[in-house]
C-alpha cells in the first residue's frame, strides 16, 4: 500500500512538472509584469515575445541590460529595432547572456502584418549556445509566429 501511494505521488508531480526556460522575458515593463510579453500592445520588446504585437505606430529603439545579484557571469544585455512599414511593422533584434564559460546568444528578424483588429507576427530566430573549453558550441535556427486580437 505505501509503495502505491508514493507511486501515485510521483505520478502526480511528473504530470504536473511544466519546462523551465531561461530568459524568458525581456524589457523593464514585461518583467515589471511577472513576465507577460504576449499581449503588451506597443511594446518594444515585442519580437522577443509575440511578433504579432509589435509596434506599427512608429520607430522603436530598445537597449536592455541586467546583471543579476552584481554577476558579471551572468549578465542578460538586447538591443532592437522596430520600424513601420505600410501594412505593419519590421524588427530586427540581438540578446546575449552569460559570458565566455556559457553564454546563448540570440538573433532575431520578424514582421508584423495588421489588418484592421487583427495582428498577424513571425519572426525568424538563430540560437547559439557556447560552453568554455573543451566543450564547444552549437546553433539552431526557428520560426515563432503570433496572432493577436484586439
Amino acid at each position: 500500500m505505501k509503495m502505491l501511494r508514493w507511486g501515485f505521488s510521483f505520478w502526480v508531480l511528473m504530470m504536473a512538472a511544466q519546462p523551465v526556460f531561461s530568459q524568458q522575458s525581456i524589457g523593464a515593463r514585461s518583467i515589471s509584469m511577472g513576465m507577460v510579453s504576449g499581449a503588451l500592445t506597443n511594446n518594444e520588446w515585442a519580437l522577443f515575445g509575440n511578433p504579432a504585437t509589435l509596434s506599427a505606430n512608429n520607430l522603436q529603439v530598445g537597449f536592455y541590460g541586467l546583471r543579476y545579484y552584481g554577476f558579471p557571469e551572468i549578465t542578460d544585455i538586447s538591443t532592437n529595432v522596430t520600424i513601420p512599414i505600410k501594412f505593419g511593422a519590421a524588427a530586427v533584434g540581438f540578446s546575449r547572456f552569460g559570458d565566455d564559460l556559457f553564454s546563448e546568444t540570440n538573433m532575431r528578424a520578424g514582421f508584423n502584418y495588421q489588418k484592421q483588429r487583427v495582428n498577424i507576427g513571425i519572426a525568424v530566430h538563430y540560437n547559439h549556445l557556447a560552453f568554455g573549453g573543451e566543450y564547444g558550441s552549437g546553433g539552431a535556427i526557428g520560426i515563432n509566429a503570433g496572432v493577436f486580437f484586439q
